[in-house]
């Protein structure tokens, strides 16, 4: 008993300092797991927000688009039941719109007629040069079977 107990008194200054090392690499161990976990809980918490938030989103995105797939389709109906209109009567229909609370309003439209591959040549002629590509007007227009020009 004699011998641990001096063992324990010649010891005692690096036992300590064992003891504190022990602990400080127990507290530096443990702040890390700490942190790492922090880290993990605000990750999750970010993943869920940001697919709310994309999800929100889609939904309004699918409402606009049902929305204007409704509108194109009261539009489409209102001209098959004329037989097909002209630019004259379409500007006439897209303006009367304008002053139409309840109904579609056309407002950013413009009529482009349909021109078929053999009234192609004829178009450029009557207009006095070739049908061009819509952001470079010095390239011709592909040889497609119809064309809109506006």
């Amino acid at each position: 008993m004699m011998l641990i107990a001096q063992w324990i008194r010649r010891a005692s200054v690096p036992l300590a300092a064992t003891v504190a090392a022990l602990f400080m690499a127990g507290g530096i161990v443990g702040t890390i797991l700490f942190a790492n976990e922090l880290d993990q809980t605000a990750r999750r918490a970010w993943i869920e927000r940001a697919s709310v938030d994309a999800e929100r989103l889609t939904e309004f995105a699918t409402l606009g688009i049902a929305q204007g797939e409704a509108s194109l389709r009261i539009i489409a109906g209102s001209l098959r039941q004329v037989g097909g209109v002209g630019a004259e009567q379409f500007i006439d229909a897209a303006h009367e719109s304008l002053f139409d609370a309840e109904g579609v309003r056309l407002e950013a439209v413009a009529f482009a007629p349909r021109v078929l591959r053999e009234e192609r040549f004829e178009w450029e002629t009557r207009l006095g040069g070739m049908l061009t590509q819509f952001k470079n007007i010095e390239v011709p227009s592909p040889d497609l079977f119809e064309h809109f020009p506006v």
